[in-house]
């Protein structure tokens, strides 16, 4: 009897617990993403150090100066004083600034240049200039399209001459002179040759007698009877 309360007394081994297996689809998805974001990091790694490598450092730039209407020549004494230089200029017409005016540049003003670059410009040529060709003798019409080629503006004007009608007679100001554009020019155009006036002479027969006048009688000496008139059809 005193063994069996000693036997039940005696606390039992407790059993040990298994953990459930793990399901196999967790196991697969956590090893694609650590082999999509390896694949991630070595793709960012190439194209970072290898594809697009970060420019190497430069020395910092010089500001440009504003160069838009200055002389060319105080030009390139503003940009030698920054460290820059003048580059090509471009002769260019311009009817408002005067010969040899920077009328453009490049780069703009307050953008950067490494020292020693060059600022390319445009300087002005003044207005612009063409002769005036001479189209006397031309069609109107193709004279007209002729000098607005050139730049000039074209008032046609009408002309009464004996130049066939439609053709350009003359020009104001004169030909072949070269001019300052816009120039206006006065196209004279033929309105063609005035009408004749009518004859109003009675007509004359073959002896330059007008018609129903009779000749006049020969004259005779005095006293002598002046002899009849004989028949133009009459033969002796």
């Amino acid at each position: 009897m005193g063994m069996l309360q000693d036997a039940m007394r005696r606390p039992r081994p407790a059993r040990a617990t298994v953990a459930p297996p793990r399901p196999r689809w967790r196991r697969m998805v956590g090893m694609a993403i650590a082999a999509a974001a390896a694949a991630f990091g070595l793709g960012y790694a190439v194209a970072v150090f290898v594809l697009f490598p970060a420019p190497e450092a430069t020395t910092r730039g010089v500001a440009v100066p504003k160069l838009v209407g200055q002389d060319s020549a105080f030009a390139a004494q503003a940009l030698a004083r920054v460290q820059l230089r003048l580059g090509e200029a471009t002769p260019l017409p311009d009817p408002d600034a005067p010969p040899g005016v920077v009328v453009a540049q490049d780069p703009l003003p307050g953008q950067q240049l490494p020292p020693g670059e060059a600022v390319r410009v445009a300087v002005s040529t003044g207005p612009a200039q063409a002769t005036l060709p001479d189209v006397v003798g031309m069609s109107a019409a193709r004279a007209q399209a002729l000098l607005e080629s050139l730049g000039f503006r074209v008032v046609p004007r009408v002309d009464s001459a004996f130049a066939p009608a439609g053709t350009v007679t003359r020009t104001e100001p004169r030909a072949e002179v070269p001019y300052e554009l816009p120039q206006e020019v006065e196209l004279f155009v033929s309105a063609g040759p005035p009408p004749q006036p009518q004859d109003t002479l009675a007509p004359v027969d073959t002896l330059g007698v007008p018609a129903g006048v009779p000749p006049n009688p020969v004259p005779t000496p005095l006293g002598v009877p002046a002899r009849p008139a004989t028949p133009p059809d009459t033969i002796h």
